[in-house]
């Protein structure tokens, strides 16, 4: 007869290992972000690594600390050019 029992510690490894590779995954997003906005990268992973996709929510509607770059002004066409 099947019993549950018998395959839990698989089971529960296998989360285990799921887990932590999701919370790799979002340490990663996270701590990519975090460097193209000039925030702390170790920070934003750590929070990446505990908070999954919560921590990105904040992340991203942070404003950049880069001074943002203006376009250049086209030049207008004089008639003496």
């Amino acid at each position: 007869m099947f019993l549950a029992e018998d395959y839990s510690s698989e089971i529960r490894g296998a989360l285990v290992i799921a887990w932590f590779a999701f919370s790799l995954y979002w340490a990663a997003v996270c701590g990519y972000v975090a460097t193209e906005k000039g925030r702390r990268e170790t920070a934003w992973a750590f929070a990446g690594f505990f908070g999954w996709f919560l921590a990105l929510i904040p992340l991203a509607a942070a404003p950049s600390l880069y001074a943002p770059t203006q376009p250049v002004p086209a030049r207008r066409r004089t008639d003496e050019d």
